[in-house]
C-alpha cells in the first residue's frame, strides 16, 4: 500500500470544495438529549498574497437544533474564515484574517515516526503512528494516524476527519467530518451520513430511550434500551472511516460490548430498529 499511494498523490483543494463538520455535545443526564451543531465550510473565489494564490474559505455560521437553516455549504450566508494554499512539498498553508505570516496547518509527506507541531492552534507536537492507503469513492489516498488520544486522522485530499478547526476531543465534546465534496460531487460520507442534509436524533422519539455509557470508555461499553414494546435491535460500531469493527442483534434491555481490543479513538455506534430508524452515536476509546 505505500507503493499504491506514493505513485499519485492526490492535492489538496483551494477551490470547488466544501466540508460539513459535526459538533457533537454529549449529556451526562438521559433525561437532556444530546445535541448536534454543523458548520458548514467552502471556497468563494480566491486571493493573491504576495506571489502565492489562495483559495478564500468561508463558513456557515454555527446552526444547532432541527431543522437547520443551512443543509449545506451556502457561500450567500457564510463569513470569511482563511486563505489556503498548497506548496510544491506537499504542505498546506493556512493565513486567517488577523495573521502576517501563514502557519503550516496540514503536511502529506510526513511518514512514520514524524514529528508535526500543531502550531497554529496550540495542541502541541505529536508522532505519526501509521500511514496507510485508504479508497474513497474508487480512489487510493494516503491516510496518516497520530499518537493522540482522539486517534486523529489526516486523508489526502481531503484534510482532518475530525474537522477543519476542531481538531481535538475535549470533554463531552466531539468533532468529526460528516462530509466532503469536491467538484460538487460527494468524496466522503462516513456511515448514513449525506452530504445535503443532516437529521437531529431529537426527531426519532426512541433516541431519548437509549442510554450508552461511559463515553470515553475503556474497555466495556453498556447500552440500556428502555423502550416499549421492545424488538430485535441492530447495533454496528464502526471506525471513523466506516469500517465495521463490532456487530450485534439483540433484543435485551442491557447489552454490554468488549471494546478492550480496540485502537484508541473516534467510533460511530448505530443502533437500528426494526422499522430501520437508527440513532447514530459518536464514542471515544480510550484504553
Amino acid at each position: 500500500s505505500t507503493i499504491g499511494f506514493s505513485q499519485n498523490y492526490i492535492p489538496f483543494p483551494i477551490e470547488n470544495a466544501t466540508w460539513s463538520v459535526e459538533e457533537y455535545v454529549y449529556s451526562i443526564d438521559i433525561t437532556i438529549p444530546d445535541e448536534c451543531i454543523t458548520t458548514h465550510y467552502g471556497y468563494n473565489g480566491d486571493t493573491l498574497i504576495g506571489s502565492n494564490i489562495y483559495g478564500k474559505l468561508y463558513a456557515n455560521n454555527l446552526i444547532s437544533d432541527y431543522p437547520y437553516e443551512e443543509m449545506s455549504f451556502n457561500p450567500e450566508t457564510a463569513h470569511y474564515v482563511a486563505a489556503i494554499r498548497e506548496d510544491t512539498t506537499k504542505k498546506i498553508w493556512i493565513r486567517r484574517p488577523n495573521d502576517t505570516l501563514d502557519f503550516l496547518y496540514y503536511d502529506f509527506d510526513l511518514s512514520v515516526g514524524d514529528t508535526f507541531c500543531f502550531d497554529g492552534l496550540g495542541m502541541g507536537c505529536y508522532e505519526v503512528e501509521d500511514t496507510d492507503s485508504v479508497f474513497f469513492k474508487g480512489e487510493l489516498r494516503k491516510g496518516i494516524r497520530f499518537l493522540t488520544t482522539n486517534g486523529e486522522v489526516w486523508v489526502e485530499g481531503i484534510g482532518s476527519l475530525t474537522g477543519w478547526f476542531e481538531w481535538q476531543y475535549t470533554g463531552n465534546i466531539g468533532y468529526s467530518l460528516r462530509c466532503f465534496t469536491q467538484n460538487g460531487s460527494p468524496v466522503y460520507e462516513p456511515s448514513q451520513c449525506h452530504c445535503d442534509t443532516y437529521t437531529s436524533t431529537k426527531e426519532i422519539s426512541w433516541a431519548n430511550q437509549i442510554k450508552v455509557f461511559p463515553n470515553p470508555v475503556k474497555s466495556e461499553l453498556s447500552i440500556e434500551l428502555h423502550v416499549q414494546n421492545m424488538d430485535k435491535f441492530d447495533i454496528r460500531l464502526k471506525t471513523i472511516i466506516g469500517k465495521e469493527v463490532l456487530q450485534i442483534h439483540s433484543a435485551e434491555k442491557l447489552i454490554q460490548m468488549n471494546l478492550s481490543r480496540l485502537e484508541n479513538g473516534i467510533y460511530f455506534l448505530f443502533i437500528s430498529n426494526s422499522k430501520n430508524k437508527t440513532v447514530v452515536q459518536k464514542i471515544i476509546v480510550s484504553n
